[in-house]
């Protein structure tokens, strides 16, 4: 099987899409909905990756230095809140709690992501994170799993349809792995687009503004 990074790529240009928008261009909200597919893209990586590294400490330590360094390009550009680097974070140590130390804790410590309102997704991004590790052998549960949380999150907690178009990327992420193509990413390139293109939206904006 070769390697294939093209839904690394399509998450890149969702996210690039949704803060064009959040920034640059708020009336256009089309860009919003198209920016919904990236974060369950993220969280899928985050389960993939988890499971293929081969050190979880250093895994967790690239994560948390990309966390810190994008905090002040995030505030920049979006003028509070907690990045989405510290979300994958905290997601992937809930991962090494529930597998290496015990399920049920694992479970138990995505609770504080609830006090944690400021970082991006919050508790819903931690538990979509958890339930494609959880079920990382059956499609089809991740798929109605992450359905009926999306489902809770977008009209019960939200009064909302906007996050539910981040269901389309259930599709991507079940087709784009079977597809035999060659297409490679520096995972560093992965890594640091994100600090880098807000700074970039953040000098646009201020010499439009």
């Amino acid at each position: 099987m070769k390697r294939n990074d093209l839904l690394k790529i399509i998450a890149l240009i969702s996210m690039l899409i949704d803060h064009s928008g959040a920034v640059l261009f708020p009336q256009h909200i089309i860009l919003r909905y198209i920016g919904r597919l990236a974060f369950p893209i993220f969280a899928y990586q985050i389960s993939i990756g988890y499971q293929k590294t081969s050190n979880v400490y250093k895994y967790m330590g690239r994560l948390a230095i990309l966390a810190f360094i994008s905090q002040l390009p995030y505030w920049l550009a979006f003028h509070n809140g907690v990045n989405i680097f510290f979300t994958l974070l905290y997601g992937l140590v809930v991962l090494y709690v529930y597998d290496r130390i015990d399920n049920i804790l694992g479970i138990a410590f995505m609770l504080p992501s609830l006090l944690l309102t400021q970082m991006d997704y919050g508790f819903y991004g931690i538990c979509m994170i958890l339930l494609f590790y959880i079920f990382k052998e059956n499609f089809l549960l991740q798929s109605v799993t992450v359905t009926f949380l999306t489902l809770f999150y977008g009209y019960v907690e939200h009064g909302s349809e906007i996050q539910t178009f981040c269901l389309v990327a259930l599709i991507l992420i079940y087709v784009i792995p079977k597809i035999n193509w060659n297409i490679r990413m520096n995972k560093y390139i992965f890594y640091f687009f994100y600090p880098i293109h807000l700074l970039i939206l953040y000098f646009i904006s201020i010499s439009l503004y």
